[in-house]
């Protein structure tokens, strides 16, 4: 019931999540940055962006994902120019790496599992750990590397091996 006052539509209520998903990533993203990066050379030792957004895919109906994940690579491209300093088309690639993987290890959970992990069972919890902490990070780091070498010569090790680890 809405007492008199119009009812906010559900695609408002996305929109609104979605932008504060992005909000927090970049906070997140500027925490790490200022905190952990290897001095002058990037990368993180500690990416909790990547558990972030799996989560919150994990945790919304599927028709909402691309709006979280558009959030997720507004925000990402958006810090790797303003904070990291890339340059536009390196920053593109990265983003979307850093979409590509909450969305492998979404998709891989809910195929495997069709329904959200339950994560006080052992198998939910290795499936989990294979989706989120193996092969969304090592799709990621490998796309995120390799364009960034591609691109602007970046050296592909050691920002691949620390990007995986950092989101695993």
């Amino acid at each position: 019931r809405t007492h008199g006052r119009a009812a906010v539509p559900p695609w408002l209520w996305v929109l609104v999540r979605a932008v504060a998903l992005g909000g927090v990533y970049a906070g997140i993203y500027e925490l790490i940055t200022v905190e952990t990066s290897f001095g002058t050379s990037v990368g993180a030792t500690l990416w909790p962006a990547s558990g972030v957004t799996v989560s919150v895919l994990l945790l919304r109906p599927r028709r909402e994902w691309p709006f979280y994940l558009a959030a997720i690579a507004v925000a990402d491209f958006t810090m790797d120019i303003v904070s990291a300093g890339f340059p536009t088309r390196v920053a593109f690639g990265l983003a979307a790496a850093n979409c590509l993987e909450p969305l492998l290890a979404a998709s891989l959970l809910w195929r495997w599992l069709r329904a959200r992990p339950d994560l006080s069972r052992l198998r939910d919890l290795g499936l989990f750990y294979v989706a989120a902490a193996v092969c969304g990070p090592m799709l990621s780091a490998t796309v995120g590397s390799v364009w960034q070498w591609l691109l602007d010569g970046g050296a592909i090790w050691p920002f691949g091996g620390r990007w995986y680890v950092g989101d695993a």
